[in-house]
């Protein structure tokens, strides 16, 4: 995400991209990244019921945070700080939310399988 991000950093620079590849508030979601990334390292069953929970919970710790965020400073659609407003900000967000679940879904099993295809069985068991 940084490489892609920093291309598009380049191209809006030079003129070629409306959308900056850097933005006000975009440290906060690397930090939630790291944070996912850290709470994935606390996996310590290597099932495939405790994957698949963290599959739905990564995703939904960071839209519950990041929407959160959103809203308490006053970004996205300006909802007012209320609890209506709380909520209404988590609607804003929902359009997204599917397919952050269906990325770490895909992207979960891609990487796992290749995994298992390089490490060795022995290996990867005493890993777990």
């Amino acid at each position: 995400m940084l490489v892609s991000d920093a291309l598009y950093q380049v191209l809006y620079w030079q003129g070629w991209s409306d959308i900056p590849g850097f933005y006000k508030g975009q440290a906060i979601n690397y930090l939630l990244f790291v944070g996912l990334t850290v709470l994935g390292f606390a996996i310590k069953e290597n099932s495939w019921k405790s994957k698949a929970m963290a599959a739905l919970a990564g995703p939904t710790v960071y839209f519950l945070v990041s929407n959160g965020l959103v809203w308490m400073k006053g970004g996205g659609w300006h909802r007012p700080k209320t609890v209506e407003g709380l909520v209404q900000t988590y609607v804003d967000g929902l359009p997204f939310y599917p397919n952050s679940i269906y990325a770490t879904v895909f992207f979960g099993l891609i990487l796992f399988t290749v995994y298992r295809l390089l490490v060795p069985r022995s290996e990867a068991s005493m890993a777990s």
